[in-house]
């Protein structure tokens, strides 16, 4: 135990349950809990105490590793900087987001502390009374200034309030939703002393809440995007907005996501009330708030002037040679000069027999590397026609894969700009300019891992001298190898059902359905996608690989779909097929990655391409070996 000789502030609990916006109360806390959380998160629950009154209490979200790493304590002695005062059933809880550390569990509780209920801005504490939750009004208290205090946990100081005059644009009036009983009257919000508008950190919201306004920056915006389901027909756009605190989904539908197309820009700093908060979907959404929100016919958003106090826009720009080392299935940022671009190419959906627009535009960056960036839908007529100028190109948001080994993809939530006006931009312009475009520069498409993927290598090379190094390349590395194929097992499917959305496996509905669990959704028929188990075998040795979709089609010779057909309705003219491939070489890359797995480490090797032997280029290969040992 740790002894303390400061004191606890006198009515710092009363004081906080009424309201009080400017107190930074020191307290101690006497009682610690872990609670459940439908999110598989640790969420805690706490009681501070002055010494004569406590309070429940809720640590956010963002403050869950002070407990968890060992620096807070039962019995220790807290000061709050920053809060939220709340009513749940009509009782007053706080939910702290910001707070310094004083002293370390006390040898007992200080004083003989009673629940404090108390009437917003009365000044009076009643305890043990609670209030009607409709007479309350959440407040953020703390001052956010700092102390003398040796740890300090949370957010910055509440620079986010600030007066409505100075901050919104003179211009510009309040998006406000044509329908019936909207409201729009940003004076109905909290506000704070001398009348200005309170802003919440935006991790400071909750379904608990209904006056709150959060201010902050778009940091990502998806296209309008159209949808139909058993309701009927309907249109959603979703943005991303941020603060010093964190970020939060925010969703519209339908009448009001057209407006918000209009309204929303990338970059731009907004104000967003009443919309209704609840439990985010971590499946699909990447932002840092446990919740996510809805607009509404009741909700208010406000172009604001944009004053410094909300960061700017942050891009994680990755060096084209540097993708190699990013994730499959990874989102990054880009920016390159755009070298070479397409036509649109018309291809029809699988899944809805609709048209779907591609469009394959070049980059190049001073890493002296070009990648191809596939746009699909409306990106592919409305981000780039022609590489005339060679324009700079901004991407956000695009999605790394591994199809013939790096691509990248746009996605719904995808954003593209051509020669912004940032810095990277500038340099990349004057290196083109003044040798860029004199450079040959070479392709990664197909280097979808570490090492070179030309380079020719045995099965038994790649065990001798590269496995110890895969645990520095989450990409894995890759190399090529002329293999033979030795067996295709057969004891397992040699394909799954997949989702149309995502390709992850899917499951049968009792009403003849598929069911996906990562898109929440039923649908009528599934895609099928290889996954085989093969042994393969060169001179050195032989070795157990996966094949999947794209490189089984070139190893059989059919798509998944086509074999399932196949058993159903001509079992031999399928086995047929299936042990046609053995025996047969390929020239395949091969890429080897380590993976954990139920806490164990193990090494998969997967063919990504496999190519049937060309024996004249074939022999090229051997001849130049040859001569490298002198021959």
């Amino acid at each position: 135990m740790v002894g303390w000789s400061g004191s606890l502030t006198p009515n710092g609990v009363t004081k906080m349950a009424n309201g009080d916006t400017m107190i930074t109360p020191i307290v101690q806390v006497i009682e610690l809990k872990k609670v459940a959380n439908s999110m598989n998160s640790d969420r805690w629950k706490l009681q501070v105490s002055d010494g004569h009154f406590y309070i429940n209490s809720m640590i956010a979200s963002q403050l869950t590793h002070v407990v968890t790493s060992g620096k807070l304590h039962n019995m220790g002695i807290i000061q709050i900087k920053e809060f939220i005062a709340n009513t749940v059933h009509g009782r007053r809880v706080l939910v702290i987001v910001n707070l310094e550390i004083l002293a370390g569990p006390q040898v007992s509780k200080i004083g003989a502390p009673v629940a404090v209920n108390a009437a917003p801005g009365s000044g009076e504490f009643t305890p043990g009374v609670s209030l009607p939750a409709s007479n309350t009004t959440p407040s953020l208290g703390g001052s956010g200034m700092s102390g003398a205090t040796p740890t300090s946990f949370g957010l910055n100081s509440v620079e986010n309030m600030g007066d409505l005059r100075n901050s919104m644009m003179t211009d510009s009036e309040p998006w406000k939703p044509k329908a019936n009983g909207a409201i729009a009257h940003m004076g109905h919000n909290t506000t704070g002393i001398n009348g200005q508008v309170q802003f919440f950190p935006i991790t400071g919201i909750n379904p608990y809440q209904n006056k709150w306004t959060i201010k902050g920056r778009v940091i990502n915006k998806s296209a309008l995007r159209k949808y139909q389901n058993a309701r009927g027909e309907g249109q959603v756009l979703s943005f991303d907005l941020a603060d010093e605190s964190g970020s939060i989904k925010i969703a519209s539908f339908n009448d009001v996501a057209s407006r918000m197309n209009d309204l929303i820009q990338l970059g731009k700093v907004f104000s967003v009330t009443k919309g209704s908060v609840k439990q985010a979907n971590p499946k699909f959404n990447r932002c840092s708030s446990e919740y996510e929100m809805m607009l509404g016919n009741e909700s208010v958003v406000t172009p604001i002037t944009d004053d410094g106090t909300v960061g700017q826009l942050k891009f994680e720009f990755v060096k084209i040679k540097d993708l190699e080392s990013k994730e499959v299935n990874s989102f990054v940022d880009m920016i390159g000069i755009v070298k070479e671009v397409s036509e649109v190419a018309e291809l029809t959906s699988r899944t809805t027999g609709e048209p779907l627009y591609k469009r394959a535009v070049t980059i190049v960056d001073d890493s002296e590397r070009t990648i191809v960036i596939s746009l699909w839908g409306d990106f592919a007529n409305d981000v780039v026609q022609s590489e005339a100028g060679n324009p700079v190109l901004l991407a956000k948001g695009l999605r790394r894969g591994d199809y013939m080994g790096i691509s990248l993809d746009s996605g719904r939530s995808s954003f593209f700009e051509l020669n912004p006006d940032l810095k990277e931009a500038h340099a990349l312009r004057g290196w083109y300019d003044a040798k860029g475009q004199t450079i040959d520069a070479k392709s990664v498409a197909g280097n979808g891992a570490g090492g070179n993927d030309s380079e020719r290598k045995t099965l038994q090379e790649m065990n001798d001298n590269n496995l110890a190094h895969l645990q520095n390349q989450p990409g894995g590395i890759s190399f090529t190898s002329r293999i033979t194929v030795g067996l295709i097992r057969k004891d397992k499917s040699l394909w799954y059902n997949a989702c149309p959305e995502t390709n992850r496996k899917v499951t049968p509905t009792a009403t003849g359905r598929w069911r996906c669990e990562t898109t929440d959704k039923e649908y009528d028929h599934c895609n099928y996608r290889y996954v085989m188990n093969v042994n393969v075998m060169d001179e050195s040795t032989s070795q157990f690989v996966s094949v999947f979709d794209e490189a089984a089609q070139q190893v059989l010779g059919k798509t998944a779909e086509e074999m399932n057909t196949l058993k159903e309705t001509n079992e031999d003219e399928y086995e047929r097929v299936v042990d046609l491939p053995l025996f047969k070489q390929f020239v395949a890359k091969i890429r080897v990655k380590q993976e954990t797995w139920q806490e164990e480490q193990r090494i998969k090797y997967q063919v990504v391409r496999a190519n049937p032997v060309d024996y004249a280029a074939e022999s090229k290969v051997i001849l130049s070996e040859l001569k490298e040992y002198g021959y």
